[in-house]
C-alpha cells in the first residue's frame, strides 16, 4: 500500500511569528485525501483539545485526536514565514493590507478598521 504523505502548513499561532510549524501526516484511511481533508480535520482538532502551539512540539491530545480522524503524525518542520505588510491610509485612517493571489503576488489591497 502506498501512504500519501502530506505536509500540512497548519499556521495555528499567531500570524506575525517569524517562524511556522509546518506538520506533516500520514494520511491512513482507505481512500486517498487531500490538503484540505488535513486542514479541515486539524481545525477540528484544535476545537477539540486546543491549540498546536508554534515552537512547541505537537502534542499527544492533538495527535491522538487526529489520529482519530485518519492521519499518523511524521514529523514537524519550521518554516520562516514573512510578516504581512500592512500601512495606514493617509487618506482614511484605515489599516490596509496588500491581497494576494493563490501565486502569492499582491494583485491589489484592503483596508478596515479592525
Amino acid at each position: 500500500m502506498i501512504r500519501t504523505i502530506l505536509a500540512a502548513a497548519v499556521l495555528l499561532g499567531g500570524s506575525l511569528d517569524a517562524q511556522a510549524d509546518v506538520n506533516t501526516w500520514i494520511n491512513t484511511a482507505k481512500y486517498p485525501r487531500g490538503n484540505d481533508a488535513v486542514q479541515v480535520d486539524a481545525r477540528y482538532c484544535e476545537q477539540q483539545v486546543g491549540q498546536d502551539t508554534n515552537g512547541k512540539p505537537t502534542s499527544r491530545r492533538f495527535k491522538q485526536c487526529m489520529a482519530g480522524r485518519g492521519w499518523k503524525f511524521d514529523h514537524s518542520t519550521y518554516q520562516h514565514v514573512a510578516p504581512e505588510r500592512t500601512w495606514i491610509d493617509p487618506d482614511t485612517g484605515l489599516l490596509c493590507k496588500d491581497l494576494k493571489g493563490s501565486d502569492g503576488r499582491a494583485f491589489g489591497s484592503y483596508c478596515s478598521n479592525d
